[in-house]
Formats: structure tokens, C-alpha cells, sequence
């Protein structure tokens, strides 16, 4: 064999071998980065779709821990009473359905035992969803506001009907102030206003701004 034939059989085999390398190679990238863009695109699809199912839900009423807790779309109402520290010793559950599953914004309002009993919860008007029968929790919460202003009201002194007793268990009046708030509105008739009890003498600015949220005419 002379020296051209042998020189011609040496560069085919180095380029047959630099093509295979070549192939290999370039074959092997594509590979990984398929399996890159895969890996990629399932990150992506499960993130957003985690994403997508959380939702948040407000649980109020006789829980240990009302608030805005943050679920999974397939949970259900028990799930989310339990992340609001489960309920209290006078929770009632009879209008509520536990096994409901929970959407975005709904409001789960728990009823104690004594508003089931004492009120008409088909009758309060609904202005938000919620899964208690027939109630909304905003008209409930005014409707306990309102009740507890009412008892607020009733247990502050009437100024025009206290007794001496009753007077001086107002903060800072003692029996001569008691005395003379008893003797103005015997001379004078009833106050008109809270604020004229300052006509009272010993009664100034210091003391009525202590006693001001306890009194009523």
C-alpha cells in the first residue's frame, strides 16, 4: 500500500471518528435540554396550579380563633373550623353543614347555643355568603353590637334616678358629691344633658371626663 491510499484511509477514520464524537455530543445536549424543558414546564404547571387552589376563607362567630385562614379548594367546612383552633364550649353546629366544601371568600359564621335559641336565624337578611342557614355574619355582628350597646346603656347610672348609694359608686363621688348632685336636681329638675352635671358644685372638667362614659340622663 503506498503512502497516498494509506494517508486517505487515516483522514477517513479521523473523520468518521470526529463526526460519531460530533453526533454524540450535539445528541446528548438535545436530550438534556428536552428533559430540561420538561422539567420546566411541569415546575410551572404544578406552582401555578397550587396557586390556583389555595383560597381564603373567614371563619368567625364561637371559634377559639376566628380569622382569615388560607385552604385548599378541595377542603371542607370541618377544616376550617379546626384551623380557626376548633370550636368553643357553646358553639352550636346545627345550622352548619361540616362537610361542605369551602370556596374563596366564603364566610363560615358559628352560632352559639343561646342565638340559636333566642333569635330567629331565618330572619335576619343576608348580605354575604356564608353557610349558615339563611344568616349573614355582618347583620349578626351588628345585631350583637347592637345588643350590646343596649346593655351597655342599661348599666350605666341614670344621673336623674340614682340613689345616694348609687351615685357613689361612680369613680371619684364620694357622699357629699352624692348629696349635692341629689339636691341640684331636687332644686333644679331633671339634667337635660350629661354634661350639666357640671352645674353640680365640686363637679368640674377632671371629674366628669372620669365618670362621663358611666352616666346617662
Amino acid at each position: 500500500m503506498d503512502k497516498k491510499k494509506l494517508f486517505l484511509i487515516t483522514g477517513g477514520i479521523i473523520l468518521l471518528t470526529v463526526f460519531v464524537a460530533f453526533y454524540y455530543v450535539f445528541n446528548e445536549s438535545d436530550e438534556v435540554l428536552d428533559e430540561f424543558d420538561s422539567n420546566v414546564i411541569s415546575t410551572t404547571f404544578v406552582t401555578s396550579e397550587k396557586v390556583r387552589d389555595k383560597i381564603f376563607v373567614d371563619v368567625k362567630g364561637a371559634v377559639k380563633k376566628p380569622g382569615v385562614y388560607e385552604m385548599n379548594s378541595s377542603d371542607r367546612v370541618v377544616d376550617a373550623i379546626k384551623m380557626a383552633g376548633g370550636l368553643k364550649s357553646n358553639a352550636s353546629t346545627n345550622n352548619i353543614n361540616l362537610s361542605k366544601v369551602v370556596s374563596n371568600e366564603m364566610v363560615i359564621y358559628v352560632f352559639t347555643k343561646s342565638e340559636i335559641t333566642t333569635k330567629a336565624v331565618s330572619e335576619v337578611p343576608c348580605k354575604c355568603e356564608t353557610i349558615t342557614v339563611n344568616n349573614c355574619t355582618d347583620n349578626d355582628a351588628s345585631t350583637d353590637n347592637k345588643e350590646n350597646n343596649e346593655t351597655s346603656t342599661s348599666d350605666k347610672v341614670n344621673i336623674n334616678k340614682a340613689s345616694k348609694e348609687e351615685l357613689m359608686k361612680l369613680k371619684g363621688l364620694g357622699e357629699s358629691k352624692a348629696d349635692a348632685i341629689i339636691t341640684y336636681r331636687t332644686n333644679n329638675g331633671d339634667f337635660k344633658t350629661i354634661e350639666d352635671i357640671k352645674n353640680v358644685s365640686g363637679i368640674g372638667d377632671a371629674l366628669f371626663d372620669k365618670i362621663k362614659d358611666f352616666i346617662t340622663v
